[in-house]
């Protein structure tokens, strides 16, 4: 186990994008400017220009600009001699120290950061609930933004500030700018080569042995058929028993646990409630969820569930699919990232998994693809201590330098001759280029993951037409692939993993709606948290409990349901969406 925790921490985990059969044809990235399928522009808006009388902040290479940097991400300190933190040191004066949070760490160590008062120069969060914000650990960077000393900083976040700021926790404060969001916000169009969002996910060889069906839509029994089956011919994996469907609950990934009822229903994730004909629903005690946690107790009954599941930390989650034998699971491409590139590296690259549409009986139109979401309230920001210190303007400069397309190209490209060539105006690489980006121990000399994973980003293209990273750069995508990968989407007609899903449905303009924020105390935000812990209380009893036993089980998380404040929660994101519908003219 220690192996694969360590093949973990050291490898990156790749952030990259989140047709009615899987035999669709091959999903084409947009040439730059276009729109996504949903009708909702994907390239900035036109920005306000800053002032143009003032001169953009800068770094001295010839001065200290060392920075101190909190990082909540699994991965781990760049190795000494790193090739980018060398350039930016010679090329910027900045050195950069690391504190490196693991995210199963995440909810104690905030607690300790918050008591204790003093933080590193940058903070980059991904804290949903605004712990940093409501302490004034990070202060407002408004009057910076107006300022025109960071042109690229402003132009990144400016067409978004709105939805990008923060009001204080209570609904009724004056908006601020807080945090440069780490994703989605997209240059020029979104790439398509990968489904980086929500799916019911099962191992290549699951498929391979099967002959390749189609993935979508398919039912609930189709997919854990396939896994019974394999698990029967196939009792063990490279000498450990075969598991078949894992389930994610530790702190913060409640989602895995939480929403497949409204996938399965053919609602897109819109957090703890679906929004039927503009109406919001909590579905946590409705049918939609019921059936299916009725469905996975008799999935468990016929071992198909690992009944370790919720004791696992987000760590040892990972290490469990890091090992191989594992079947299938509900999550986010992204989430489970590390453990993918960890089997990558073994070159166990049938262990890895495909994305499913799984959708109850009476559902005809999956609904797992979406529009990326700009990552509000997430990334990084600066602290009250930089502040305090007087280190604000070294802490944006350097912000604003790396937004340069030469430094983002670095970070994902590498150097233009060493890691990438440039032939007719396109990025490429040779096998052995590609293969060192597989490399866990060259990405660690070479790249610098953690902060990359949670920095501002030039996402979608440079004003050259390339993508921003190999990864998104449609010939780079499919180049880079093994060549068992090529072979397994040559048997569905495609040529990245976006094809696997269906396209994106429009958006609805309250899309998503956990993206509301609750006011922090009030009666709804109160709900909201009783509500995820009754979930992680009764959903595992309700699925590991003797099978005449589900419908007490059942009951009772009803009856507890029934005692919390649902109809507040409701009321206040009713309340929201409605505005959201009227200001779109609906």
């Amino acid at each position: 186990m220690k192996r694969f925790i360590l093949i973990l921490l050291v490898l990156a985990m790749l952030v990259s994008m989140a047709a009615c059969t899987s035999k669709a044809p091959t999903s084409t990235n947009p040439p730059p400017g276009e729109t996504d399928s949903s009708g909702t522009p994907q390239t900035s808006e036109e920005a306000p220009p800053p002032p143009d009388d003032v001169e953009p902040w800068t770094l001295d290479p010839n001065e200290d600009n060392s920075l101190s940097v909190t990082l909540f991400s699994n991965q781990t300190t760049p190795n000494a001699g790193n090739r980018l933190s060398q350039q930016l040191k010679d090329e910027l004066g900045v050195t950069l120290t690391y504190e490196i949070i693991s995210r199963s760490d995440t909810e104690a160590k905030i607690g300790t950061m918050l008591v204790g008062g003093i933080f590193n120069d940058i903070i980059g969060t991904t804290d949903l609930n605004n712990r940093f914000h409501e302490a004034g650990a990070i202060i407002r960077l408004d009057e910076y933004l107006d300022s025109g000393h960071i042109p690229l900083l402003y132009e990144h976040v400016q067409p978004y500030r709105a939805r990008l700021s923060w009001d204080g926790g209570d609904g009724v404060g004056e908006p601020g700018f807080y945090i440069f969001p780490d994703f989605n916000r997209f240059y020029g169009g979104i790439p398509k080569n990968e489904h980086d969002m929500s799916a019911f996910y099962i191992q290549k060889a699951v498929l391979e042995a099967e002959g390749y069906p189609p993935t979508t839509p398919i039912s609930l029994e189709t997919y854990f058929g396939w896994m019974e089956k394999y698990m029967a011919e196939n009792p063990q994996i490279d000498g450990l028993d075969t598991i078949g469907f894992i389930i994610l609950s530790a702190p913060d990934k409640e989602f895995a646990i939480q929403n497949p009822p409204e996938h399965l229903a053919g609602f897109p994730n819109d957090g703890n409630v679906i929004v039927d004909n503009n109406k919001v629903v909590m579905f946590y005690d409705q049918d939609i969820a019921k059936n299916w946690y009725k469905f996975l107790n008799d999935a468990d009954k016929k071992g198909l569930v690992y009944r370790e599941s919720f004791t696992l930390t987000y760590d040892d989650y990972l290490a469990q699919l890091a090992r191989g034998n594992v079947l299938g699971m509900f999550d986010q491409w992204w989430n489970f990232g590390d453990a993918r590139n960890a089997l990558i590296s073994e070159k166990r690259i049938d262990r890895t998994w495909a994305p499913c549409e799984v959708v109850y009986d009476n559902v005809t139109t999956p609904w797992y693809g979406e529009v990326p979401v700009l990552g509000a309230n997430q990334g990084m920001g600066v602290s009250s201590t930089a502040a305090k210190n007087g280190k604000v303007e070294k802490c944006l400069a350097f912000l604003n330098h790396i937004m340069e397309e030469k430094w983002q190209k670095r970070f994902t490209w590498g150097m233009e001759g060493v890691d990438y060539e440039v032939v007719d105006g396109r990025f490429t690489r040779n096998e052995q280029q590609v293969e060192n980006h597989k490399d866990p121990t060259w990405r660690l000399n070479y790249r610098l993951e953690a902060f990359q994973a949670l920095m501002p980003k030039h996402e979608g293209y440079f004003s050259d037409g390339n993508s921003f990273d190999p990864i998104t750069q449609p010939e780079e995508f499919y180049n880079g692939l093994t060549d068992y990968d090529k072979n397994f989407l040559s048997q569905y007609g495609l040529k990245n993993w976006r094809g696997f899903v269906t396209s994106p449905l429009e958006s609805p303009v309250y899309y998503p709606v956990w993206k509301i924020s609750l006011p922090t105390g009030s009666e709804a935000k109160i709900a909201e948290t009783e509500l995820k812990n009754l979930s992680l209380r009764y959903l595992p009893e309700a699925i590991l409990c003797p099978a005449d036993q589900f419908e007490k089980v059942w009951a009772e998380y009803c009856a507890q349901i029934g005692r919390v404040n649902v109809e507040e929660y409701v009321a206040y994101l009713q309340e929201k969406v409605d505005i959201k519908i009227a200001a779109a003219g609906g």
